[in-house]
């Protein structure tokens, strides 16, 4: 590689860096914390039955943990996004924090999903990036249209990906 094409693909990247940067989302999301997983021998048949479902593509593509606070609801999310980011299959884990309920508002949900799968994946960020040069990006950000968010920042960036097996968003 050459020194011009080597500094011509780093002002590509500070230009997608800057451009995703703009994307609203969540100051804090949650990220992956070991020491709010389960502890060990806790909860074994709960995890071992989301494992078999993320792992079983005849399942259906989203599961929903419900439960009153306390109930371990994290824990268990904590859990399963330990297990599969030691399988290097962990896209995402967000979760939002209620000490920062301003960030916290169903449009910056799909934005902040979409930039964690784009500092995952590169061939994701890039296709996000070309998204948001295509679309208005305040338009998109602010829209009420989640169907249209989950399309643009979501759906369409995940086509330009070649996934070979489960990957999974908490």
């Amino acid at each position: 590689m050459s020194l011009v094409t080597s500094i011509s693909l780093e002002l590509s990247d500070i230009e997608e860096t800057i451009d995703l940067g703009k994307l609203s989302h969540a100051r804090n999301p949650h990220s992956l914390n070991r020491r709010k997983a389960c502890l060990p021998g806790t909860r074994t048949s709960t995890l071992d039955e989301i494992i078999g479902w993320i792992c079983d593509p005849t399942a259906s593509r989203a599961r929903f943990i419900l439960g009153p606070a306390g109930a371990g609801k994290s824990a268990v999310a904590h859990a399963i996004g330990q297990h599969f980011n030691g399988l290097r299959r962990l896209a995402a884990l967000v979760s939002f924090d209620s000490n920062f309920a301003n960030d916290c508002h169903p449009n910056s949900f799909l934005c902040t999903l979409a930039l964690s799968i784009a500092d995952w994946n590169t061939d994701f960020r890039k296709a996000l990036h070309d998204v948001l040069k295509r679309e208005s990006q305040s338009h998109l950000q602010h829209s009420p249209e989640i169907e249209q968010q989950w399309k643009l920042l979501i759906v369409e960036p995940a086509k330009a990906v070649a996934f070979v097996g489960a990957v999974v968003v908490v």
